[in-house]
């Protein structure tokens, strides 16, 4: 459950991901919730430098079973610079 709210605030502090939702339920029939389950297990599955980065914060956020905000903010500035490498 925590895997699940660590990516739900990271998506929604991200303004990209707010607007994407409805587009993605109503045009290709994918919930958020399957989104976020998909994105986790493909960082999982990701050898790329900014996932492991992002594992590590996830871990962390997990290990203290409280959203983090210092964690949180790290882990979205880390998710927004790497933008670039979700295309390669």
């Amino acid at each position: 459950m925590q895997r699940f709210l660590f990516w739900a605030r990271l998506f929604g502090e991200q303004a990209y991901f707010r607007s994407i939702w409805a587009p993605l339920r109503e045009l290709a029939n994918i919930t958020q919730s399957q989104l976020i389950l998909f994105f986790d297990g493909w960082i999982d599955r990701s050898l790329h430098e900014v996932s492991g980065k992002l594992k590590r914060i996830r871990r962390d956020v997990q290990a203290r079973l409280e959203t983090d905000e210092e964690l949180l903010d790290q882990a979205l500035r880390i998710f927004t610079a790497g933008a670039r490498w979700t295309r390669s």
